[in-house]
């Protein structure tokens, strides 16, 4: 059987995140930083920081994200991994986010939207 496990929590980038990358190309990150800080300290869950990504910046045009990660930081061999992926296909695939007990924090639905 052919695996491949990622652990989402930083597994493709080295020290940075996809966040301060399009902050970066959108030309700015003072409201990321906060918000990173909220999140960091549990004040803010996985679902309202990405909710609050999209009111910062709506959809990234794609050419903005091309540059973002143009250069990023990526873990050795990665691409050769995700070539081995797209060509081969896995028999299995994982993505690994956090602890089971942040897991089931997460899996809460979210507050209704204000109208």
């Amino acid at each position: 059987m052919r695996a491949h496990i990622f652990d989402m929590d930083g597994t493709l980038l080295r020290r940075t995140s996809a966040p301060v990358l399009l902050a970066a190309a959108l030309g700015g990150d003072d409201a990321l930083v906060e918000l990173e800080d909220r999140f960091a300290t549990g004040a803010a869950t996985a679902w309202q920081f990405a909710q609050a990504l999209h009111e910062l910046w709506g959809i990234v045009p794609s050419e903005v994200a091309q540059r973002a990660f143009a250069g990023a930081p990526l873990i050795a061999n990665i691409r050769e991994v995700l070539a081995d992926i797209a060509v081969e296909g896995p028999d299995l695939m994982l993505a690994y986010r956090a602890a089971r007990e942040r897991c089931d924090r997460q899996a809460e639905p979210p507050p209704p939207r204000d109208s």
